[in-house]
């Protein structure tokens, strides 16, 4: 596997609205640039011959990384992953990369984890920017900890390149309090059955 660049960076949130938050939040995301190893296929082509050569070494480095920046898997509480893949590739070849057990399961045991990673991906142009989705690493619906860190490279990625990215924070949002799944009350459709856009048409 061959790896033009890594761009890792992290963020520690102290105050908002000039004041300290409840608890500051440290968040990170580290981002390999490749070049895309199925230009040479078509669209049936099979992906998955190369994908665990280049999947589970980007998880070992990329999780590094953050462990680095953010604070050993114990500290670690939210995480998510995403790709960009270049213009002259499909959105299939960073799905490749993203959703496979290579992958997702090697970040899950570095970082201590079981639940679902949330995933952004996109394709584009150098500059192109995404925002990575994170959640908790062992309770998804954990609304507090529905957050992002966004990602952008003014070089990346070329059009024959592919971006990979793993983010992670060790918090909830500063200073969440918008309650839980579990405090909401069920709401219906049938409560708005008045509204003019019941109908699903834009007049």
């Amino acid at each position: 596997m061959r790896i033009r660049k890594v761009i890792a960076y992290c963020d520690e949130v102290l105050a908002e609205r000039g004041e300290p938050v409840a608890r500051p939040l440290r968040r990170g995301v580290a981002a390999a640039i490749i070049p895309n190893p199925w230009l040479a296929t078509d669209t049936r082509a099979d992906l998955a011959p190369v994908v665990e050569s280049i999947a589970a070494p980007l998880a070992l480095l990329l999780t590094a990384y953050l462990t680095k920046l953010v604070g050993p898997p114990a500290r670690i509480e939210a995480f998510g992953k995403a790709a960009i893949v270049g213009l002259s590739g499909e959105m299939e070849h960073g799905a490749a990369l993203l959703h496979t057990p290579f992958f997702g399961n090697i970040i899950r045991e570095r970082f201590d984890a079981t639940d679902y990673i949330s995933f952004a991906d996109a394709q584009g142009a150098p500059g192109t920017s995404l925002v990575v989705p994170m959640a908790h690493k062992n309770d998804g619906g954990l609304r507090a900890y529905f957050e992002s860190v966004p990602l952008q490279i003014d070089d990346a990625p070329e059009a024959d390149e592919i971006v990979v990215a793993v983010a992670a924070a060790d918090g909830p949002r500063p200073n969440q309090r918008i309650g839980d799944r579990t405090t909401d009350r069920r709401v219906r459709l049938s409560e708005y059955a008045d509204h003019y856009l019941i109908g699903g048409e834009i007049p």
